[in-house]
């Protein structure tokens, strides 16, 4: 099984020409729309060591493929469709990130690589936010990148061939900040200039500015209520819904929300929203929004832990287009990244979708945390991807570690044991009596434990050693899922 870039062709936004080749491929289709979004038997990464392009005709035959992600990369891929030459055909513009080095990368359909760059300096390894236009009117569409967590809020536009504009690279929240930005871009004010539309996390909310090319604040903003388990900003698009020449800002909840879409006025009123998916999906959404043959197009594919499910809607939140399409085996979980528009050049706009992770954990959860007692070990996942291990000590045989699937339901950053008369630094109970926290302190400073750390020594709860414990506590939410096994 390979996980690879698709290129749908022919998929029409009014119809599906039928003649017996499609009428076979259709009946394909909607069998698949049988299966639920959450397929399972999902292989954790990709078999045969190819994460190609392919380009399927419109009988859904395919013509092409090329590879484009290694069977190693470990982190997560981004990708937007861009004219970055001027010849009227969408380029591939990839962002790797996640996986110790971040990279741009901008492919032309048939796999040939046009420039490569690494956005923020060889020093940043996170993920990266893209959108791409025309910003200076040359007919060429300019990259937007955006810095995702681990690095500071920095956005910095460039032109097709990864050179950085003229006064194009600003912080769009206080430097400290380390949560990640999403990008977005649209003239949101009528001004005849597109805007730099960013997103980031401000408590429990997704914050919306708005950004000049310079970095130059354009009004005040809103903010997108999210809930507590929210792991990213949301994503961002733009659609001219009154073809008044103002764009409305589309916004789809990232990581850990359900897989809702809203579209709102720079004001933050609010116009539509809806589901793309089922309401218990916590995966969020991944999406492309613009005008096809002056119709407003919304194309969803389902975030990480989704099966790869896309769908197209309306600005009204109406499904159109072909019914229950799977672009991937169904078992694939690592959530698909979609674009559409033309990129073979055959006048036609075709469904482009890459997955998110070609390697992942079989854990469908966007955060947990997973401890192995026969390795005393603890390991913490985001979206499948491994964020760190640690050594623990569970507990004792005569008093052991309970063994099962729960829930951090509880925090305390120094919580204290009248039982047994000391401290355990930055708790977290799984279960009623049992918790993950640092070594025991006694009243008199004294840490318990410092040399059992990978043996069973405890009276039940899991102890972490000094430093990591404070690590999952401040990573940890309320409701991150715990996994402990044998």
């Amino acid at each position: 099984m390979s996980w690879s870039l698709i290129i749908w062709s022919g998929v029409s936004a009014k119809q599906i020409n039928m003649n017996k080749r499609s009428a076979v491929s259709l009946f394909f289709v909607l069998a698949m729309a049988a299966l639920f979004l959450y397929a399972s038997g999902a292989s954790a990464q990709n078999d045969n060591g190819s994460a190609g392009l392919r380009i399927f005709d419109d009988q859904f035959v395919l013509k092409k493929e090329v590879p484009l992600v290694p069977p190693e990369f470990t982190g997560t891929v981004r990708f937007v469709l861009a004219d970055v030459d001027a010849d009227k055909v969408k380029e591939i513009v990839v962002g790797y990130g996640g996986d110790g080095d971040s990279l741009i990368k901008i492919f032309r359909a048939n796999g040939v690589g046009l420039a490569e760059w690494r956005p923020f300096g060889a020093g940043f390894a996170g993920e990266i936010s893209l959108t791409a236009i025309d910003l200076n009117g040359d007919g060429r569409d300019e990259v937007v990148a955006g810095a995702g967590a681990g690095g500071g809020p920095q956005v910095r536009l460039f032109d097709g061939q990864g050179k950085a504009l003229p006064g194009g690279s600003f912080w769009a929240r206080e430097k400290e900040y380390r949560s990640g930005v999403e990008v977005g871009v649209g003239d949101v004010n009528g001004d005849g200039q597109k805007e730099i539309v960013v997103s980031s996390i401000d408590g429990k909310n997704s914050l919306i500015n708005f950004f000049d090319q310079t970095g130059k604040k354009m009004g005040e903003g809103f903010t997108v209520a999210m809930p507590e388990n929210s792991l990213e900003p949301v994503h961002l698009g733009a659609l001219d819904l009154g073809s008044d020449g103002i764009e409305e800002v589309v916004v789809g909840n990232g990581a850990g929300n359900e897989p809702k879409v809203q579209i709102y006025r720079q004001n933050g009123t609010l116009i539509k929203e809806f589901l793309a998916y089922q309401k218990e999906f916590t995966g969020g959404v991944n999406f492309q929004a613009q005008k096809i043959n002056s119709k407003n197009v919304i194309v969803v594919g389902a975030g990480y832990a989704g099966g790869p499910h896309v769908r197209f809607f309306d600005c009204f939140g109406k499904a159109f287009g072909p019914v229950g399409l799977f672009a991937y085996d169904a078992s694939l979980r690592g959530g698909i990244n979609v674009g559409y528009g033309d990129v073979d050049g055959d006048g036609k706009a075709e469904l482009v979708t890459l997955p998110q992770r070609i390697n992942y954990s079989q854990k469908y959860y966007s955060k947990y945390i997973d401890i192995d007692i026969s390795e005393q070990k603890l390991r913490y996942y985001l979206n499948g991807k491994l964020i760190n291990a640690f050594l623990v000590s569970s507990g004792l045989k005569s008093m052991p570690t309970p063994l099962g699937e729960f829930t951090v339901w509880q925090k305390s950053p120094r919580a204290y044991s009248s039982k047994y008369n000391l401290y355990m630094p930055w708790w977290m109970s799984f279960k009623p009596g049992y918790g993950l926290h640092e070594l025991p302190e006694w009243p008199s400073g004294y840490k318990e434990g410092v040399n059992h750390l990978g043996q069973r020594v405890s009276h039940g709860c899991v102890r972490l050693g000094v430093g990591p414990a404070k690590t999952l506590y401040d990573w940890a939410l309320i409701g991150t899922r715990v996994l402990i096994h044998e």
